[in-house]
């Protein structure tokens, strides 16, 4: 039995693949993204607390108390 295949049949399997490697591709640029913005996550939070670390050695731990009280109104 000889297998042959059609044109239809042919275009089919290859718009899958198309399909496929578009997923794959999609999927990549995705996992890309999420690890950019993770790591840009971690880096405002490392600056966040290495500016919070200054002001308590700079002012110490009351004195940053009273000027975020005076800050939010209280």
């Amino acid at each position: 039995m000889k297998t042959t295949m059609k044109i239809d049949e042919k275009s089919d399997l290859a718009s899958e693949v198309e399909n496929l490697e578009f997923e794959e591709m999609e999927q990549g640029v995705s996992q890309a993204g999420m690890g950019f913005m993770m790591a840009m996550a971690g880096l405002i939070g490392f600056w966040g607390l290495a500016c919070l670390a200054s002001a308590v050695a700079q002012n110490g731990v009351l004195a940053l108390f009273r000027g975020w009280l005076s800050a939010v109104g209280i």
